[in-house]
């Protein structure tokens, strides 16, 4: 059976049914071809293990002509028997990474779908993307976030929903969430950025990781989102009911939804992991603040310190003291919008 050109390919569903073909060793189902190439999912019955194959012709160069793995992945190249062409197989290695490996293979294929009939600029694609998704695998957590670290996901995730909710460009507001990826602030757009901190009711202090986190003199602007709420047990306002949420608001856009998913999975995070470990605690946020980082906000950043000597700092702000920085919501969330500086 081949899946049609424009159709959304779902793999989880194709792996399920090869799983249950128990009188063939490896059964497979073709997906898309290109050119000559022809691309495959497939499912190792002895190793129960989940595959991607891709046939290519033997005058077809390809870089991964030798054995490479990385991290909960194996991939090879062998011959095939009486034909002119070689496989380029890719197999899961850890089952504990399945969500994130579905991600990886229905990334590949939507690559595939631009490069035409061309074989070259069709592996020249995957190796492309191969890179990429090998340094997303190393930065897989091992084991569930913390819950200090589920609280401030729940943050970010209510900060990007209001985004949208608000109205901002959704490719703007995807593409600007840049938390799970670990740079310097949680949203960032061309040189303007916003950085949130969630904390529980009662704490008036916020921590801040390093000197760059509110350097607002390398930035057109920034802001920061002050967000307190309350952690009880339950189903409700869970991280997995707010993924949802903004899934539901992108549901029209197939490519951001791949995006927003593929953001999770920085963090470890399918929607099955999302369903069985982060859907019992309610976050009930009861306030969210923002302020306009500028001179006179009390902070520590390169230019007032020594950066030879002293780097590394982590400090407090107490944000009682700090209300004269306050702005409202709708100026806060311009920075998708505006390229002047917010007075």
């Amino acid at each position: 059976m081949t899946i049609g050109v424009n159709m959304k390919i779902n793999l989880s569903d194709i792996w399920s049914r090869l799983k249950s073909q128990t009188n063939r060793n490896v059964p497979k189902q073709h997906v898309k071809s290109v050119g000559k190439m022809h691309c495959f999912i497939g499912f190792v019955g002895h190793t129960n293990s989940k595959m991607f194959q891709c046939d290519i012709p033997k005058e077809v160069q390809t870089e991964s002509d030798n054995q490479r793995k990385f991290r909960g992945v194996d991939m090879y190249t062998i011959p095939k028997h009486d034909s002119e062409q070689r496989s380029f197989i890719i197999l899961l290695a850890d089952e504990d990474l399945d969500g994130v490996f579905t991600l990886f293979i229905e990334d590949l294929l939507k690559r595939l779908d631009s490069v035409g009939n061309d074989e070259l600029e069709g592996l020249f694609a995957i190796n492309k993307r191969i890179d990429y998704w090998q340094r997303l695998f190393e930065k897989v957590p091992n084991g569930l976030l913390s819950r200090e670290k589920q609280r401030g996901l729940y943050g970010e995730l209510y900060a990007l929903k209001t985004l949208l909710d608000e109205g901002k460009n959704p490719a703007k507001a995807i593409k600007s969430w840049v938390g799970t990826e670990g740079l310097r602030q949680d949203f960032l757009f061309e040189n303007n950025a916003l950085e949130v901190k969630t904390q529980l009711i009662g704490s008036t202090s916020i921590s801040i990781s390093n000197e760059f986190q509110l350097d607002y003199t390398v930035l057109e602007n920034l802001y920061l989102s002050v967000i307190l709420l309350n952690e009880s047990e339950g189903s409700e306002n869970t991280i997995y009911q707010i993924i949802n949420e903004i899934q539901e608001l992108l549901m029209y856009d197939f490519g951001l939804m791949d995006e927003f998913k593929q953001k999770l999975a920085f963090l470890g995070i399918t929607e099955k992991i999302a369903f069985n470990h982060y859907n019992q605690t309610n976050f009930s946020i009861k306030q969210a603040t923002y302020y306009k980082i500028g001179h006179g906000f009390p902070l520590l950043i390169n230019p007032l310190i020594n950066d030879e000597t002293i780097h590394s700092v982590r400090y407090k702000i107490n944000m009682s003291s700090c209300s004269q920085f306050e702005i409202n919501t709708y100026l806060a969330l311009a920075f998708l919008d505006t390229h002047k500086s917010v007075k």
